[in-house]
C-alpha cells in the first residue's frame, strides 16, 4: 500500500493534534483534583493497595 507525502503529514498533523489535546485534558483534570481529598479527582475513588501475603 502507497501512503501519499500528504496522507502522511495528515497522519501526523491528527497524531500530535490529539496527543497536544489529551495533555490539556490531563492539565484541566489536575487543577481540577488539586488541593482535594486523595482521590475526590478519580471518579472511582481512592486506590487502595492490598498488601501481600
Amino acid at each position: 500500500m502507497t501512503v501519499t507525502r500528504q496522507e502522511f503529514e495528515d497522519a501526523v498533523a491528527a497524531y500530535w493534534g490529539a496527543k497536544r489535546l489529551q495533555e490539556e485534558q490531563s492539565a484541566i483534570r489536575d487543577a481540577q483534583g488539586a488541593g482535594t481529598a486523595p482521590g475526590a479527582a478519580d471518579p472511582a475513588g481512592p486506590r487502595r493497595i492490598r498488601a501481600k501475603r
